[in-house]
């Protein structure tokens, strides 16, 4: 069943904002006490219709958590990322208005703000080096104006991570098809580069155009030096805030495409994976990774890097399918294991799960990470060993789905 209609790019901002909305609700417990090093915040949905929670565990290889300890969501923050040890919460105030904070977590669990950087623009924070951010405009799809411009410019904060200031503001020029719409995707440094991956879609039917696109920027003067256009598939680098790119051993840089009619709309070509060797900066013609082909003719969603060449990526089962609604409240999800390089899958023994949209997988050391299963049966974390590929039922969680999980650093 192929879902295209303009409801989907609203749908999915709501989705979006809904995310880390955590307010306040009676508890019926005590808090569980915090000792130990890292600690995992994870934002929880009751699915009663209450308000979403915030909850502080130890661990999410092993325990047996209840929604009834958690706490007050504390913040209310619309995103939230772990760049190189530090987190950071972003919260809109008004308009393109929005604050971007340093977080902690209180003693009692909840998330509290340790400084604050008020910015002019929503959007995905990035790390691109030498301790520098960049955030790009992200809350919605940018329109071409009435007048059918062929330009649309994607709004960027450059930021010093150690002073927490913002250096540099701009705009990067997308040149798209008059009446077109686009929304970034995410963007990676390698080299001397930035690569800037989005969707090109219909702004009628958002639909995406058969082809994937990258603007490579100057990394040093951010300047659009060119863009890279594929037509094997559409909507380049979709990450979720999780990750759409793999950087291999030997330097090349492969990034995923993702064009389920959950997000790309557009099924007539395959999802698959594109490769930019080392020292190179336009596609491989000679290498493409047919996703769909190799996941039983499905599409998928974000590539979680676990290192060597290798990544986690969550499948969308077509077949169990049938409304719109189905992609996150439906147990529809299943988890892969992929290498880009060889261009082979396995799927995980990990039961059917609803999406967790922000946040299906998480590192949590020692080589191991964490994939969310909201199941029929129950929520559970599954650890996967990137070593052995291995994986086994950890952590267990009653009384809700998890929605987001962040680790905060010892």
């Amino acid at each position: 069943m192929k879902i295209t209609n303009a409801s989907m790019s609203k749908t999915m901002i709501c989705i979006a904002m809904v995310l880390l909305c955590a307010c306040s609700r009676d508890k019926e417990g005590s808090p569980e006490p915090q000792t130990g090093d890292d600690k995992f915040y994870l934002l929880v949905n009751p699915r009663t219709g209450a308000d979403y929670v915030g909850h502080t565990v130890l661990s999410l290889a092993e325990g047996d958590y209840n929604i009834a300890n958690a706490v007050e969501g504390g913040m209310n923050w619309n995103y939230m990322w772990n760049i190189n040890g530090t987190v950071y919460g972003l919260e809109k105030v008004d308009g393109n208005q929005c604050n971007l904070f340093k977080a902690a977590l209180s003693e009692g669990g909840l998330l509290s703000a340790t400084a604050t950087l008020p910015v002019n623009l929503q959007g995905y924070l990035y790390d691109i080096g030498s301790d520098q951010l960049i955030s790009i405009q992200s809350e919605q799809y940018i329109e071409a104006n009435p007048a059918g411009s062929a330009t649309a410019n994607i709004h960027y904060n450059l930021m010093d991570a150690k002073t927490f200031t913002v250096t540099k503001t701009g705009v990067f020029p997308v040149q798209i098809i008059p009446n077109s719409a686009v929304w970034p995707n995410g963007i990676y440094a390698k080299e001397d580069k930035l690569y800037l991956s989005y969707i090109h879609v219909d702004g009628t039917t958002y639909e995406s155009y058969p082809k994937a696109e990258a603007l490579v920027i100057n990394r040093s003067t951010l300047a659009v030096e060119k863009t890279i256009t594929d037509t094997r598939s559409c909507s380049l680098g979709v990450d979720f805030l999780q990750g759409g790119f793999v950087l291999a051993d030997d330097g090349a840089l492969y990034i995923s495409t993702s064009n389920t009619d959950y997000w790309g709309v557009n099924e007539s070509l395959p999802a698959g994976v594109l490769r930019i060797k080392a020292g190179e900066t336009d596609f491989d013609d000679s290498y493409f990774f047919d996703i769909t082909a190799a996941v039983g003719g499905n599409h998928n969603i974000v590539l979680y890097p676990v290192g060597g060449g290798k990544a986690l990526t969550k499948v969308f089962r077509k077949d169990l399918i049938v409304n719109y609604s189905d992609y996150w409240e439906g147990f529809v999800v299943e988890y892969w294991a992929v290498d880009v390089v060889s261009k082979t899958a396995q799927r995980l023994n990990i039961p059917l799960s609803r999406d967790c949209t922000w946040a299906d997988f998480i590192n949590i050391g020692n080589n191991k990470y964490a994939i969310i299963s909201n199941g029929e049966t129950g929520t559970y974390y599954y650890i996967y060993d990137a070593a052995t590929g291995s994986v086994k039922q950890g952590a267990k969680y009653n009384g809700g789905n998890i929605t987001w999980n962040i680790k905060f650093p010892k």
